[in-house]
């Protein structure tokens, strides 16, 4: 495995952030190599006791480092307001253990009455289709098989409006879009729909 960036590197008693190449030897060995100045990628002064961190909070894989976050948001059909008080527990609980049967972190999420947001991060080996198809799959079903009320009122089978919105997440926007998500509560008790006299 090859990777590329700025990583913090240590000896045991010292770190320093440095742009890196590394390369994986073997499950416990790594080859790095400093670009010093621009001259190029020499090998690393610190030799055989040198460690990399990865603090970006990439997440890696038996062959890939990556770092792939989502901001998801799906709704319930016909914008019914169903999740509040239990539904909206069980569907917590429903959509983290999809996640995390799927290799995916919830990094951040919102549950308003009729609609999700969710910051995922979600490994490469799983398209983001398949995933929210998982999701919202086993999350309508199972709430639809656990409250009689909600059966009454999708008589069709189907808890959540067909399609999302999603959008990619870079490590510059993620704490803005993760204070939104936090805050969506505040926003939609926020008027800003005025009506003008003129």
């Amino acid at each position: 495995m090859l990777a590329v960036g700025n990583f913090t590197v240590s000896d045991g008693r010292h770190e320093f952030l440095a742009c890196c190449v590394v390369r994986k030897l073997t499950q416990c060995s790594w080859h790095v190599y400093v670009a010093q100045c621009g001259i190029g990628l020499t090998p690393s002064p610190l030799g055989e006791h040198l460690s990399v961190l990865f603090p970006m909070g990439y997440r890696h894989g038996s062959h890939s480092l990556y770092d792939l976050k989502y901001h998801v948001v799906f709704c319930t059909k016909y914008r019914y307001r169903i999740l509040t008080g239990e539904v909206a527990t069980r569907a917590r609980e429903l959509i983290r253990e999809v996640c995390a049967a799927n290799y995916v972190d919830v990094v951040s999420g919102s549950m308003s009455p009729d609609h999700i947001h969710l910051l995922l991060s979600v490994p490469p080996s799983i398209s983001l289709s398949k995933l929210l198809q998982y999701i919202k799959g086993k999350s309508g079903r199972k709430l639809l098989m656990e409250f009689e009320h909600l059966r009454k009122r999708y008589w069709g089978q189907h808890l959540w409006a067909r399609g999302y919105f999603a959008v990619t997440v870079g490590n510059v926007n993620q704490e803005d879009i993760q204070k939104y998500i936090e805050e969506q509560e505040l926003h939609h008790k926020k008027d800003d729909f005025r009506i003008s006299e003129y």
